[in-house]
């Protein structure tokens, strides 16, 4: 759907099935074009502002979001691919965003 956030009616099961994880890449193709579409309706000094007073800015709200995916991902692959992973408790943006910095 073009200029609209696509929303799922029903929520997909965590089972690897092929028809899940047909709906899981599909939804990950589509981001790209969604966060360019919302870049565009967005001025760079729009995308500074805090959404409200004392909340975060549009572009504050992605940061946080890449480094939630950022160490997810990391504990994601560490659980599928080692028998015993080791996934540190580390906060997506309190901790592991500083270390990236």
């Amino acid at each position: 759907m073009e200029g609209q956030w696509r929303i799922m009616a029903k929520r997909i099961s965590t089972e690897a099935t092929p028809e899940n994880i047909a709906i899981a890449l599909d939804l990950l193709a589509d981001v790209p074009d969604q966060l360019a579409e919302l870049g565009e309706r967005l001025s760079p000094e729009k995308l500074e502002q805090p959404i409200a007073a004392g909340e975060r800015s549009p572009r504050r709200v992605l940061a946080h979001i890449l480094n939630c995916e950022a160490r997810a991902s990391d504990a994601i692959y560490a659980a599928l691919l080692l028998r015993a992973p080791l996934v540190p408790r580390i906060h997506p943006e309190r901790d592991w965003g500083k270390l990236l910095r």
